[in-house]
């Protein structure tokens, strides 16, 4: 990430893209952690609640549901990608309208 054309924007875009990967792990885990406990302490009623939820979503549409979100995400990729062109296509030609800084004139004044 040491390229000069990048601007603050985009490093804080970074950064708290990583700030909420770095917290969702967290959250994550804690949640793994908790389950983990509660399955150690009762495990015949965890047993219970997976044969359950297991049963409930085995009687669902999950193939139907899934393939009509898949359908739908492929319909989306066109738009997304103009957009993601759009975008860095806009960022190349502001990075060409603004003039580089000369090294010529390091900070120093003319006289």
């Amino acid at each position: 990430m040491s390229d000069p054309n990048t601007n603050g924007a985009s490093r804080t875009v970074e950064a708290s893209v990583a700030s909420a990967l770095r917290s969702a792990q967290e959250t994550v885990r804690h949640c793994y952690v908790d389950c983990e406990a509660s399955v150690r302490q009762s495990p015949s009623t965890s047993l219970f609640v997976a044969v359950a939820v297991g049963y409930v979503l085995r009687s669902l549409p999950i193939g139907a549901l899934l393939g009509g979100l898949i359908r739908v995400l492929v319909s989306m990729v066109r738009p997304a990608v103009l957009l993601f062109s759009a975008a860095k296509l806009y960022e190349l030609l502001q990075r060409q309208a603004r003039p580089a800084p000369s090294e010529d004139r390091g900070g120093v004044g003319v006289t």
